[in-house]
């Protein structure tokens, strides 16, 4: 099959990827379309509602995506999130399988999921992971997975060309209350930089699946106007949101760099974070590695007491993300994939 023929879904979009690499195909010239999944969730519904609503979506997400194959004469599936391989496997179709964290973190030890999960990993024409924290678990069940780095819209996230160190700094903690990514050690390094520069703003997210880790923290500075929570923020938001920071505190569990962190750098913010696989990477990513509490706190006290080497390590940052994460660059490494599995079947 010649590319100019190739007619690709991508199935559900994590983290804008599924998106960001549909727009970086079709910007090279592919045909690539994003199949939104059906999703009705209602927190206030008891558990049980909420898993047989899921249940009955599912099942009718299953003619649907049959139906939609048809309609567009889709010849490559590219399927987002584990779970999610049951419409290809169901009906037999060829697919590639991109793992996003939590599919082999957590719900692959699920007793259905991870029947699904398990034979989407074996059965998919490719696997791609998306941080190396997911290597060894991919891995131990497709050897030949693929580190894929998340693309990012680097057209949308970009540097606010009139921004200035302002007299109260803000820092955006930019990940979301989630399980893995050292949310105790963020949080006390923000009460260690509050210690020393009292005036310094915080936002930070007030959803996740780890809230009862933050319960005391959020009791404790209730009312505090220092503390800004973000409820869920479109995507789109979340380039202003980043923009008007002084400077960004990602994750401290992990030692990955995830979208947040990649996007900050995009909007050329220094990240401060924690970082462990330089291996994995072509080049030295430029953030303010801090692997303790102590450790964010000095170097966001760096940052506030050096804001011209603040300001260019942001743009060491959003130099990095454009030589090796623009969306362009990454969709033309996919599409390298797919040519050499369709060279293969050939």
């Amino acid at each position: 099959m010649e590319l100019r023929e190739l007619r690709i879904v991508h199935v559900n979009d994590v983290a804008s990827v599924g998106a960001n690499l549909v727009s970086g195909l079709c910007d090279i010239g592919v045909n690539a379309k994003l199949y939104r999944l059906l999703n009705y969730k209602n927190e206030k519904f008891p558990k049980i509602l909420q898993y047989v609503i899921s249940t009955i979506l599912r099942v009718i997400e299953i003619f649907r995506f049959k139906q939609y194959i048809k309609n567009e004469k889709i010849n490559l599936i590219h399927i987002h999130y584990g779970t999610h391989a049951y419409l290809p496997l169901f009906f037999g179709f060829p697919f590639f399988l991109h793992i996003h964290g939590t599919d082999v973190r957590i719900h692959i030890h699920w007793p259905i999921l991870g029947k699904i999960i398990r034979s989407g990993i074996e059965k998919a024409e490719s696997v791609f992971y998306t941080t190396p924290d997911l290597k060894p678990l991919v891995e131990k069940i497709r050897p030949d997975a693929i580190f894929f780095p998340n693309p990012i819209d680097t057209e949308q996230f970009i540097p606010r060309t009139d921004f200035e160190f302002q007299d109260t700094p803000v820092l955006f903690n930019i990940n979301k209350i989630d399980r893995f990514k050292g949310i105790g050690e963020v949080l006390k390094s923000i009460e260690l930089v509050w210690n020393e520069y009292p005036k310094i703003k915080v936002k930070m997210f007030n959803y996740g699946n780890a809230m009862e880790e933050v319960k005391e923290f959020l009791n404790k500075y209730e009312g505090d106007s220092r503390l800004v929570l973000l409820s869920r923020t479109p995507h789109k938001k979340m380039i202003s949101t980043i923009q008007d920071s002084t400077f960004i505190l990602g994750q401290i569990g992990t030692g990955i760099l995830t979208v947040s962190e990649l996007e900050g750098m995009a909007c050329g913010k220094p990240v401060i974070c924690n970082f462990k696989y330089a291996n994995m990477y072509l080049e030295f990513p430029p953030v303010l590695i801090a692997n303790t509490p102590e450790e964010a706190r000095d170097q966001m006290l760096f940052l506030l007491n050096n804001p011209v080497e603040g300001q260019k390590i942001g743009e060491k940052a959003r130099k990095w993300i454009m030589e090796y994460f623009d969306t362009r660059i990454v969709a033309k490494k996919l599409l390298d994939v797919y040519s050499r599995h369709l060279m293969q079947k050939t």
